[in-house]
């Protein structure tokens, strides 16, 4: 990422990466992106010194040299985060870096976004979200992700991690993977994959499109004995409710005529 000397101070209050951050999906990627800058990502010839921080040849992570705090549960925390970064990052460098830095999070979160297959397939509950984040967490492929060390409030909060872990599965993805193409070809194979053995998980008998849902709350006793009657009929629970409802309607059938 190059940085031009000619660039002007960022006015003080203000932050073009926040403008671009319109939605809670955008604010996660562009946190997350600022929380692993380090000072060698930064191609420049004049560092302001921290301290003694830039003394060194070491790689500084900004996010922990400023101390801010990695586990913000919300979306407005993630903005004040981004906020409090960019204003710390103007007194580190005494040339504006706001804009750039947003045009290579803009543009990155525009590719993947446009290149990743959507996996409107995953329902955004507990039960479906922690699936796939378990399934995350066991690929090579987002072994240093977010997915490795972001805990998330609730199943939105999950849900957008996960998005954001997509679009950047891994701190040495371009090493690994060579090139920006190549990771949308691994990550959908990823995401193609979990699509099939999500259906088989969460959806392995589709309705029929004269199928109707029957939603009841029963007593956890009665559940119980439910389940064991249709395992000793050997049936799909669906099955043996149809055959229930069935015999009770042909008992009360022949008891009217």
């Amino acid at each position: 990422m190059s940085i031009s000397k000619e660039q002007t101070q960022v006015p003080s209050g203000f932050s073009p990466l926040l403008d671009w951050c319109d939605d809670e999906y955008k604010t996660f990627f562009a946190w997350i992106y600022l929380t692993r800058l380090n000072s060698d990502m930064l191609d420049f010839e004049d560092k302001v010194k921290m301290g003694s921080s830039f003394t060194t040849h070491s790689s500084i992570n900004f996010n922990d040299h400023f101390k801010l705090d990695k586990s913000p549960t919300s979306n407005n925390e993630r903005q004040s985060l981004i906020f409090q970064f960019m204003q710390k990052m103007d007194h580190v460098f005494k040339i504006n870096i706001q804009s750039q830095l947003q045009e290579v999070i803009r543009s990155q979160y525009s590719f993947y976004y446009s290149k990743i297959n959507k996996f409107t397939w995953l329902k955004q509950n507990d039960e479906q979200t922690m699936w796939l984040w378990n399934k995350m967490e066991k690929s090579e492929h987002f072994e240093d992700s977010v997915i490795s060390w972001f805990i998330p409030a609730n199943a939105k909060e999950r849900y957008i991690a996960i998005t954001a872990a997509l679009y950047m599965p891994h701190s040495n993805i371009s090493m690994e993977f060579k090139s920006p193409n190549t990771v949308v070809l691994v990550v959908n194979d990823f995401l193609n994959k979990t699509k099939i053995a999500h259906k088989r998980k969460f959806n392995p008998f589709p309705a029929a499109k004269n199928d109707s849902q029957l939603n009841a709350i029963i007593p956890k006793d009665v559940k119980d004995k439910f389940d064991q009657m249709a395992k000793n009929k050997k049936m799909r629970k669906s099955d043996f409710m149809i055959e229930l409802i069935m015999t009770e309607w042909r008992y009360q059938k022949s008891n009217r005529e």
